[in-house]
């Protein structure tokens, strides 16, 4: 870009790539599928083999529109990917034990503490046999 066209309506190609941190090919591609004729490019001398110009505003703002669109999606496929994880304690519930005594009742992390050891107790019996030798397995 010239120094004396600091803020021109219309830049080209070679110097819209560098402003926005696109290829040229990625430009001409862009011209073909997404932007609009008028608003982010344009013919500068307004006939169709001519010199193509980029409105670097319309441009930064077709930018930010478009991130904040691909981050929607991921989002949204996000959540779908969390709503279909089954929880193993929600598909297994170990049952609750009912407190006899007093004491018990008064005891925090009892339960807590019963409800990991049978945890811990079923991973071990599945590492055990999951990692045994072959001549265990016979």
């Amino acid at each position: 870009m010239a120094q004396e066209d600091l803020n021109p309506i219309w830049v080209k190609t070679e110097d819209a790539a560098k402003a926005l941190n696109l290829g040229q090919s990625t430009l001409r591609e862009l011209q073909r599928s997404e932007l609009t004729a008028g608003i982010h490019w344009a013919y500068v001398t307004g006939r169709p083999n001519g010199p193509i110009g980029w409105s670097l505003p319309a441009m930064t703002e077709w930018q930010t529109a478009a991130t904040k669109r691909i981050v929607a999606e991921q989002e949204k496929a996000k959540q779908k990917r969390i709503a279909r994880i089954e929880d193993y304690d929600a598909a297994y519930p170990l049952p609750l034990p009912r407190p006899n005594d007093e004491n018990q009742r008064n005891q925090p992390g009892r339960l807590a503490t019963r409800m990991a050891s049978t945890r811990s107790s079923f991973l071990a019996l599945f590492l055990h046999r999951a990692f045994r030798s072959p001549r265990d397995r016979a």
